[in-house]
């Protein structure tokens, strides 16, 4: 299998929230055993080197049994951990004699990591899984156990779109993004008051059309170690209120452009620890287009 080093490794679609961008549901490969999947529902962490449950919400798991038979019905079997009579944790599928899935499983839905068999038992995948989907580093394997692809999947798909164009407000962002642009006037309602785009880890390319972000008070681009371009176009984050914009740990970022008029009313501009940053353009030196015209501008290097 793909291997996703260095850890963690998030992917996860994400949604507005008070603070800014947080998980709607996916999964983290928090290190080399242990995986984490979460939705509304569902907090579950699991150790694939163990096959064990970690964590399932706030349930007691020392209540799981293990190695269980349960009878499912229609010629299919579980046997291994079960909990209230149903598949809780790592086991084996099987419909008659042969062998459907193994991994993990709560009650009908294959999680967090396993193996699916076709009708001859041949394996068909075998990686991370999410509401029994395949998501995270996975193989697909063909009839004749050739591989078909190895590597990155979210909700069953591969061909996971690194540029992201927000064109549309309902339009969902991902941890995957390399290149996220923001077409002219757009993410201008109240749910974008806080813009920290901490979860975007993958992150090289920040684009900001002109008039975005009209109604964010705060800017958070923080620990985004591969981000090396953030452009903003021209009367973004005009809030006619006090904000604040930080840029912070991001070692390789080495251009940052704003257009007239952006963060004009904005009181503070922290930039600290971006060691290869060698362009800031801030529009032009006049009241008028005045970029950060209130602001404390703080320009930190690593250490001072």
């Amino acid at each position: 299998m793909s291997l996703c080093k260095p850890y963690p490794r998030s992917f996860f679609f994400l949604k507005n929230g008070e603070r800014g961008l947080e998980v709607e549901e996916g999964i983290k490969i928090m290190n080399q055993n242990e995986v984490q999947g979460v939705n509304e529902k569902q907090n579950v962490i699991a150790n694939t080197h163990t096959h064990q449950l970690v964590k399932v919400n706030d349930l007691d798991l020392g209540e799981v049994e293990h190695y269980k038979v349960l009878d499912l019905g229609d010629g299919k079997k579980w046997k291994g951990d079960v909990l209230e009579n149903q598949p809780f944790g790592w086991g084996v599928a099987r419909i008659g004699e042969k062998r459907e899935y193994e991994g993990f499983r709560i009650g009908d839905v294959n999680t967090c990591y396993g193996t699916k068999y076709d009708n001859d038992e041949q394996v068909v995948y075998e990686g991370y899984l999410w509401n029994d989907m395949k998501w995270g580093n996975g193989v697909m394997f063909d009839q004749g156990r050739e591989v078909v692809y190895n590597g990155e999947w979210m909700r069953g798909e591969h061909n996971i779109a690194k540029r992201v164009e927000l064109l549309k407000e309902e339009q969902l962002l991902h941890t995957l993004v390399e290149d996220l642009i923001v077409g002219d006037g757009f993410c201008n309602g109240e749910e974008w008051r806080v813009l920290d785009l901490t979860l975007l880890s993958t992150l090289k390319k920040l684009q900001v059309g002109n008039g975005c972000f009209c109604s964010t008070l705060e800017v958070k681009i923080v620990g985004l170690h591969k981000l090396e371009s953030v452009m903003i176009g021209n009367n973004s984050f005009v809030t006619h209120a006090e904000g604040r914009f930080c840029l912070k740990n991001c070692e390789r970022i080495a251009t940052l452009k704003i257009g007239n008029g952006s963060f004009a009313s904005y009181t503070s501009c922290e930039i600290e620890n971006a060691p290869c940053l060698e362009t800031i353009e801030m529009g032009e030196m006049d009241e008028k287009n005045a970029v950060f015209h209130d602001a404390s501008l703080v320009l930190r290097g690593e250490g001072s």
